[in-house]
């Protein structure tokens, strides 16, 4: 009688081999194309991430330097909700990109708001009651509810892949008074001056121009603003507004605009136009980046250093 044949060991190990290093390579060059799509790829110095808790969180992290923003917003700021969706509740805009199946409405609306680019969002179904009386309240408060644990086995709604999840749940981490601006703007009566609807719901009506003056410099990128270089915003549609919204972005940032102006013909998107020793500004690489603004050198005498036309698909928006 034959005996058993004994199993190859060294065949088996080599085709095990084999299989994990295939494995590797897989879960590689997923991790690469992950990266390249995530927010860390961007040429960008600050990342805004929104929350929809109570109150509202929008944090600035900044990349370049440790200068971190976290702001507060009441819920019931009465707010114009982009794409002609008409005013509402900022909190109530949640629930609204849930109906209309535009997550994004939320982040939107507060980009609107601010003037400040949102590059992600978290969020459940009903927001998470922050405690907020101190600034080390807050971020002990944030640090509780967004650990990195927390933010996988929680099932928040968001726009972010794993990477970029992992990444904000390291920075939550990182965030300390030493290193971090934060502004309790909820709380601020002249800025969110309470009223009431027809129907009695409550509110609280933003008030434009000041809250305007209390959002400078507090999200502005220091490379931007230490350029100086001036802006001229050309509205190229027949939406009223267009422009000055669309400039509220850039001052924010740290741009200086002179001027805001009218012309036609429409175009699509957005335009820059640069003379070359600006063309690789900071505020340019925002303009590319953050607006898919498309950058056009000219040998031009322009009536700013930098003239930025403004298209159809923001009238879209702020109609």
């Amino acid at each position: 009688m034959k005996s058993a044949r004994k199993p190859d060991v060294k065949r088996i190990v080599v085709w095990l081999s084999l299989f994990l290093l295939l494995v590797l390579i897989i879960f590689a060059i997923r991790l690469v194309l992950e990266y390249r799509s995530s927010l860390w790829a961007k040429e960008q110095d600050r990342i805004g991430i929104l929350f929809y808790t109570s109150p509202v969180i929008l944090i600035s992290f900044s990349r370049s330097e440790e200068a971190h923003s976290i702001m507060t917003l009441p819920e019931a700021a009465l707010t114009r909700v982009p794409f002609g969706y008409g005013e509402y509740r900022l909190g109530a805009t949640w629930k609204l990109g849930q109906l209309e199946k535009k997550r994004e409405l939320f982040a939107e609306t507060v980009a609107d708001l601010t003037g400040v680019r949102i590059n992600g969002w978290f969020g459940l179904d009903e927001p998470i009651s922050l405690s907020a009386a101190t600034d080390a309240e807050l971020l002990n408060s944030l640090k509780e509810h967004f650990s990195l644990s927390s933010l996988f086995r929680k099932g928040f709604a968001t726009n972010l892949g794993k990477l970029d999840t992992v990444m904000m749940g390291l920075l939550f981490n990182a965030l300390k008074p030493g290193n971090t601006l934060i502004y309790l703007a909820d709380r601020n009566e002249y800025l969110f001056q309470a009223d009431e609807l027809p129907n009695q719901v409550p509110v609280k009506k933003v008030n434009q121009v000041a809250f305007a003056e209390y959002l400078e410099q507090k999200f502005e990128n220091p490379l931007a603003r230490s350029d100086g270089l001036t802006m001229q915003i050309v509205n190229t549609t027949d939406v009223t507004g267009v422009g000055s919204n669309f400039a509220k972005y850039l001052n924010h940032y740290g741009g200086k605009v002179i001027a805001v102006v009218n012309d036609i013909p429409t175009i699509p998107n957005c335009e820059v136009k640069v003379n070359a020793a600006h063309e690789n500004a900071q505020i340019v690489k925002y303009l590319v980046n953050e607006f898919m603004c498309t950058k056009l050198l000219t040998t031009d005498t322009l009536e700013a250093d930098i003239e930025v036309l403004v298209g159809q698909v923001f009238a879209d928006r702020w109609k």
